[in-house]
């Protein structure tokens, strides 16, 4: 009560020994205050309000781990940077509340992932490399229908079960590609087959029965030359017009003769007068023909008047002319009486004349008699 309100001064303090007992309540305004002066322990615990902390002036040193609660928190104003690295757990996180754009590119491992929880939305289209994909992995009902083109095909890696039965026509087939080995056995009906297409070379050897062959359609130049066993190919015989001789049957020691179209006939070789000699070897047959003296009949052989013919003389005869008589023939004759020991003799005077010469060496006269009976025979 000694000193008047107001009387001292910052002079009249020492320095340092104003206690907080010394300072009445709400006596220190904020121009008694040093800027930068006031300490955390200057400042009595929940005494600072809203209404005292400048606005954005609280740094995170400034706020004690743990004390802030979700109420101190406004609504929506927590961002990014204010949440310490790996400082949010899952029991922090409401379920069902973290959005894509709440988790940062690259930062969700497999170990986050729950296993078989990834859908086909979840993965951005043209993410997956194949890298990412398990080999031998990919199922038909994971590729969407026209979705693999032939530039994703490696080549020659699709195999027969890839394909679906029927998905193949004509426009994807490359022409000229198809290969024997590419058609299923029996696959290939008429209603496939190019009229007039197939070649002799598309047929397999024996693949042709008589089932197949329109009747009266095999034409000679369809069948190669020494292909057709007789013996066993052709029922009954063969006839003459196609070559063969009509009959099933020939006796041994036959000869075939023809007659027209019908069967040869089968003949027998003689000789009714034996003036041929026929024999036979295994390979051929031999015809020996026997000279045989020709009657000669043309005037005037036949009958003669002989006269008498002394001994030691000749009787000649006229000429017997025959045609086709030459030198070097044989000439035979005789009569048809006794010669009585004369010798006669028949020869060729002249090309196509014969005479006959009765020479009488007997010693004595013979008379042959009247109408005496010549015959003349010609050995060629």
């Amino acid at each position: 009560e000694d000193i008047a309100t107001g009387s001292v001064e910052t002079s009249e303090i020492l320095d340092e020994t104003i206690l907080a007992e010394d300072i009445a309540t709400g006596s220190v305004e904020t121009s008694e205050i040093l800027d930068e002066t006031i300490l955390a322990e200057d400042i009595a615990t929940g005494s600072v309000e809203t209404s005292e902390i400048l606005d954005e002036t609280i740094l995170a040193e400034d706020i004690a781990t743990g004390s802030v609660e979700t109420s101190e928190i406004l609504d929506e104003t927590i961002l990014a940077e204010d949440i310490a690295t790996g400082s949010v757990e899952t029991s922090e996180i409401l379920d069902e509340t973290i959005l894509a754009e709440d988790i940062a590119t690259g930062s969700v491992e497999t170990s986050e992932i729950l296993d078989e929880t990834i859908l086909a939305e979840d993965i951005a289209t043209g993410s997956v490399e194949t890298s990412e994909i398990l080999d031998e992995t990919i199922l038909a009902e994971d590729i969407a229908t026209g979705s693999v083109e032939t530039s994703e095909i490696l080549d020659e890696t699709i195999l027969a079960e890839d394909i679906n039965t029927g998905a193949v026509t004509s426009s994807e087939i490359l022409d000229e590609t198809i290969l024997a080995e590419d058609i299923n056995t029996g696959a290939v009906t008429s209603s496939e087959i190019l009229d007039e297409t197939i070649l002799a070379e598309d047929i397999g050897a024996g693949a042709v029965t008589t089932s197949e062959l329109l009747d009266g359609t095999v034409n000679n130049e369809d069948i190669a030359d020494n292909t057709i066993n007789l013996k066993t190919k052709v029922i009954d015989s063969l006839s003459v017009i196609n070559g063969g001789t009509g009959r099933n049957f020939l006796a041994d020691e036959h000869i075939l003769v023809g007659s027209d179209a019908n069967p040869v006939k089968a003949k027998v070789l003689s000789s009714d007068d034996g003036t041929v000699v026929i024999s036979q070897t295994a390979d051929t047959i031999n015809l020996q023909a026997i000279t045989v003296p020709v009657l000669v009949t043309s005037d005037p052989a036949g009958t003669f008047n002989i006269p008498n013919i002394m001994d030691g003389k000749t009787w000649i005869s006229n000429a017997i002319n025959y045609g086709d008589i030459a030198f070097g023939d044989i000439i035979i004759g005789s009569i048809d009486v006794s010669l009585q020991g004369c010798i006669l003799h028949a020869y060729v005077s002249q090309p196509n004349v014969i005479r006959v010469a009765i020479y009488n060496g007997t010693g004595g006269t013979v008379n042959f008699g009247l109408d005496v009976g010549l015959r003349v025979f010609v050995v060629k």
